[in-house]
């Protein structure tokens, strides 16, 4: 399973927003308390991510099943 990344989260608006190409509509937009004007939304990229997208707890559950990568040794690499 590829880790869930805000391009595939329901929570995420594609749209230009400066220097990131969307912005993440899972919390309240934020900004100055004396004008909604200025009043904006995360800006985030289709390929950030967070804890918070719907699909993440299985992606943790199926990471956590999974078998080690091929060439690691114990903890920390030690054997």
């Amino acid at each position: 399973m590829d880790r869930p990344s805000c391009g595939t989260c329901p929570y995420w608006q594609r749209g230009h927003h400066g220097f990131a190409d969307g912005s993440c509509r899972r919390r309240a937009p934020s900004g100055p308390v004396d004008t909604m004007r200025d009043y904006i939304f995360a800006p985030m990229n289709s390929t950030d991510w967070c804890g918070e997208h719907p699909d993440f707890p299985a992606f943790i559950a199926a990471t956590r099943s999974a078998p080690p990568s091929p060439g690691r040794t114990g903890e920390c690499g030690r054997e």
